[in-house]
């Protein structure tokens, strides 16, 4: 299925591959998926595994090391076999080199649990936003229907047939509203199925939970929203109603203003999560990475060209347009292979863990990587095809400030123990995402061994178009009907920030619903409350107050309810921010100004929604004001 955590097209034998028989219990090229028996306990299970550990795994790993058994299971070494749910690996893996990573190269996409439980709170904060204009705007006009409450009392209603209508009012009002936002959706989902990069579908019958679970959606919110203006409307009394003027009580004010409070908290909250993705997402795309990535073109399939591959280099280099070339294996995802290595020495238990590149002569020149010691491959040194260039975090690793000339021994070979001389250190670069610090790597001179070999070629900018059809026809020239994987290395550098990119749009969204419904609310309360004023605004007319003052006085509670959502706001997005930002190696620290500027434009635009009504009412004739009753 679509949702699995892996796909394929075809699948083969395993008896098709001798490699797969290999009896070294260190070698890791293949994943392995065990069905359990039925009332088989998985951690009983995998407590078991350890004996393979024991038995099988260590003596293999203490012979290479050089060391005895009983030090390869000590402290010092940590090697554990683990047990994963099939079903939770689409959504919650992180582990690295799993099936299909979420890179450029995998067909598939897996999924993000945080982003599912991000969207879910933005969704579900969204939906009490406008549980509380409901309730916010019923208790608003409860003055308006307290007659009706009376009356009804008068006549023999009793409390509970009371709150019952009410309730089933709001059960009403929230069955239509599910109503339309299902015909909403089945036109906005092709919409956000593009945004998303996945493929939803409403399937009302697909599944037996569906409608059970939208007609305990419409009770659950129908019975939250309706419930305070049911209590608070049915526990009028019938004598203080039908009095020719009733006054409001203070703590119905205190309720509305909370609720304004927590909803544009909610909506400050959206707003200032988009800055500070958009802000990220900005520090990404900009950030230095150790290599000039401008006018980088890699062809993604170089590999299938086989022994053509240096007359192909040759061709291409014939064009004045193309400055350099060079050739890696995979590089910017989360599948680069590692190996374990000793420094200066055959034998130990403290193996040191580098991940390596397969590069050529013009690597580091077509990449533009500086050059910090010794010096890099080139054919004017035969001995560089045994030798391997480190960067600045693998320098950090072997504890050697000048590792020139000296050994790093590889893992895994047994009797026939391969040894690489250094003979140079490289600046750090980011051959990752950035979601992952710059880890330990070794450069090694070396023919194409994976699929995922890279051909990359630095262009002038004067006529890409040119160049790009001059890379194609040369191709074809040499792989005939075969077709030619390309693009831009800037481009394929944004695409591993694609989920980030569409979290930031997303947010976007909500924060503009939460802020256009809670202004909605705020707009009818606006109305009420200058509405319930109108008389005491001609008084205060007539006395010589002016249109600002009048604003002013229709506006201040108004201005301090979202000044205290700032408040609440501020610490809540920047405690949720902080957690989402710990997913970045590289990161923006979250600047004052955020906050400030989203708590302003949040009181902008209540200022801007209350002042339709405030100016109306400010500019209306007084002796209209005063006709009022």
């Amino acid at each position: 299925p679509k949702n699995s955590h892996f796909s394929c097209d075809f699948l083969l034998s395993m008896s098709t591959y001798p490699e797969a028989r290999t009896q070294k219990w260190l070698t890791q090229n293949y994943y392995t998926y065990i069905s359990l028996k039925k009332g088989t306990d998985p951690a009983a299970f995998e407590k078991k595994l350890k004996d393979i550990v024991r038995d099988h795994i260590a003596p293999e790993g203490a012979s290479l090391l050089g060391v005895p058994i009983n030090q390869f299971l000590g402290k010092d070494i940590s090697y554990d076999l683990l047990l994963q749910p099939l079903t939770s690996i689409y959504l919650q893996s992180k582990r690295e080199y799993g099936i299909d990573p979420n890179t450029e190269y995998s067909d598939v996409k897996s999924g993000d649990m945080a982003y599912i439980y991000i969207f879910s709170a933005a969704a579900i904060a969204i939906l009490f936003v406008a549980i509380i204009n409901f309730m916010n705007l019923s208790t608003a006009r409860s003055e308006k229907r307290s007659k009706e409450v009376g009356i009804r009392k008068t006549l023999g209603s009793n409390k509970l047939k009371l709150i019952l209508q009410f309730i089933t009012e709001s059960l009403l009002m929230s069955t239509i509203s599910v109503i339309f936002s299902l015909v909403l959706l089945e036109v906005i989902l092709p919409v956000f199925n593009n945004l998303s990069g996945k493929d939803l579908r409403l399937s009302l019958f697909s599944s037996l939970y569906t409608i059970p679970s939208l007609i305990g959606f419409i009770l659950f919110v129908g019975i939250l929203a309706g419930s305070y203006p049911a209590f608070y409307m049915s526990s009028f009394q019938p004598v203080q109603i039908l009095k020719p003027y009733t006054k409001g009580g203070k703590h119905k004010n205190t309720f509305r203003s909370t609720l304004v409070v927590i909803q544009f908290s909610v909506s400050i909250a959206l707003l200032i999560g988009t800055v500070v993705i958009k802000n990220q997402l900005g520090y990404l795309q900009n950030k230095n990475l150790g290599f000039n990535k401008e006018h980088l073109v890699v062809i993604k399939n170089a590999v299938i060209l086989g022994n053509k591959i240096e007359t192909f280099k040759q061709e291409l280099l014939k064009n004045s347009q193309i400055t350099s070339l060079g050739y890696s294996s995979l590089m910017f995802s989360s599948g680069i292979p590692a190996s374990a290595y000793l420094f200066d020495k055959m034998t130990g238990a403290n193996p040191l863990y580098f991940q390596v590149l397969d590069v050529d002569y013009g690597f580091i020149n077509t990449y533009g990587i500086e050059l910090l010691k010794g010096h890099y491959f080139s054919r004017e040194f035969p001995s560089d095809t045994g030798a391997v260039v480190i960067n600045q975090a693998a320098l950090k690793e072997v504890g050697n400030d000048n590792p020139i000339g000296k050994n790093l021994n590889f893992i895994g070979k047994g009797k026939d123990e391969v040894s690489y001389k250094i003979i140079g250190v490289i600046k750090d670069f980011n051959y990752e995402s950035l979601h992952q610090k710059v880890r330990p790597l070794i450069l090694q001179l070396h023919i194409p061994r994976q699929a995922a070999y890279l051909l990359t070629l630095r262009i002038v900018s004067d006529k890409p178009g040119e160049t790009l059809g001059y890379i194609k026809s040369t191709w074809q020239k040499f792989a005939g009907k075969e077709n030619i994987y390309f693009g831009f290395v800037d481009q394929d550098l944004a695409h591993l920030y694609d989920s980030e990119e569409r979290t930031g749009i997303a947010i976007g969204i909500f924060s503009f619903l939460a802020i256009f419904i809670a202004c909605l609310g705020l707009f009818g309360l606006a109305a009420f409350i200058t509405e319930q004023r109108t008389k005491e605004i001609g008084i205060r007319k007539a006395l010589g107050a002016s249109i600002p003052e009048i604003v002013y006085l229709l506006s201040k509670q108004f201005t301090k309810w979202v000044m205290l959502a700032n408040l609440i706001a501020w610490p809540v997005a920047y405690y949720i921010m902080e957690n989402w930002l710990d997913n970045f190696a590289y990161r923006i620290k979250i600047s004052f100004w955020v906050f400030l500027l989203s708590g302003l434009s949040a009181l902008i635009i209540a200022l801007i929604t209350i002042s339709v009504h405030a100016i109306k009412a400010a500019t209306a004739n007084p002796i209209k004001s005063l006709k009022y009753e």
